[in-house]
């Protein structure tokens, strides 16, 4: 099932930044990215996320907009070393992931879909540049 996971396209020796929605979900939406991320580094992929990041000491104590300004910050910084962008379920109501995903299609990098329920990445460069 690996194997048949990634589109022959895909290409391995890249680092992918996975992006999707956080803000709003339970746990930051932390247990679908480590599940995604687990899953495809046995594809054999390189993979940086956001829910790796760390969080600033004083986080309790700012408002939900400050937060979200400070995690995407390091969400920019996280994807300068990213060569495409693999986009998780819900990416297209999040606000960060369609400046993440606006942010690699104007480096012309690679974008795919984690398709969870099937256990497969989809290849969306077509989609997208259509």
């Amino acid at each position: 099932m690996i194997a048949s996971a990634l589109p022959p396209a895909l290409n391995r020796s890249l680092t992918y930044y996975l992006s999707g929605p956080m803000s709003g979900y339970e746990n930051f939406n932390y247990p679908a990215f480590h599940t995604a991320k687990e899953f495809l580094e046995l594809c054999g992929l390189s993979i940086e996320s956001p829910h790796t990041n760390p969080w600033p000491q004083n986080h309790q104590n700012m408002s939900a907009e400050t937060l979200w300004q400070h995690m995407m910050r390091l969400c920019v910084m996280q994807m300068e070393s990213c060569d495409g962008i693999i986009l998780l379920r819900g990416w297209a109501h999040s606000r960060g992931a369609r400046i993440e995903l606006d942010a690699m299609v104007k480096k012309s990098a690679p974008v795919y879909f984690f398709d969870e329920l099937n256990h497969k990445v989809v290849d969306m460069n077509r989609a997208i540049a259509a």
